[in-house]
């Protein structure tokens, strides 16, 4: 991925987060990999907080993650299988959790990703609900693995925007900083 975690931590895009680190990986991000840091992040959070809660934050760690699954740039094969590489971090906050996605783009990617990320940020609650069932409906998109509702989801189960960055790394490639911030009453 070209950056360690630290280096990643030290970012501008993370360092402005106030918090403790609750889970910080970086590498293959394997489905196997997404259930056992999936674990660890519910274990830490049941200790905290309502199983509602615990479900949300969890929610939205899985399609955060399942986004470097699929759609890393950066690739690893393993077995015939091919898999994504990325970082994924959870930090506790004063007013809840902010989780942090990083994976490596290519334009083309960084061009679909600031549209879509720009139009569901735009959309009032009522609109993305809209929006999502009609998504829904749709035949999933040519490039999708699924029906383009991650973000939406997101966006929805949060109830804030994502918070996304860009870091040119030259030769068309991104690396793609997603963030998405759930607060705890």
């Amino acid at each position: 991925m070209q950056k360690t975690i630290d280096q990643l931590l030290q970012s501008a895009f993370i360092e402005d987060i106030k918090g403790k680190t609750i889970l910080a990986f970086g590498g293959v991000v394997s489905q196997d990999a997404i259930v056992g840091l999936g674990d660890v992040l519910r274990s830490e959070l049941h200790f905290k907080h309502s199983l509602s809660i615990v479900n949300k934050v969890f929610a939205i760690y899985i399609e955060m993650t399942q986004n470097i699954l699929h759609y890393s740039n950066e690739r690893t094969d393993i077995n015939g299988k091919s898999f994504g590489q990325g970082a994924v971090m959870v930090f506790e906050c004063e007013k809840g959790y902010e989780l942090v996605t990083v994976n490596l783009i290519s334009e083309k990617q960084h061009r679909y990703l600031e549209k879509k990320c720009n139009l569901i940020n735009s959309l009032s609650k009522d609109d993305l609900k809209e929006f999502y069932l009609k998504r829904r409906r749709k035949i999933a998109e040519t490039d999708s693995k699924g029906a383009g509702l991650g973000f939406i989801d997101i966006v929805r189960r949060s109830g804030n925007p994502v918070i996304f960055d860009f870091e040119n790394l030259g030769n068309s490639e991104y690396l793609f900083y997603l963030r998405a911030q759930m607060f705890v009453d």
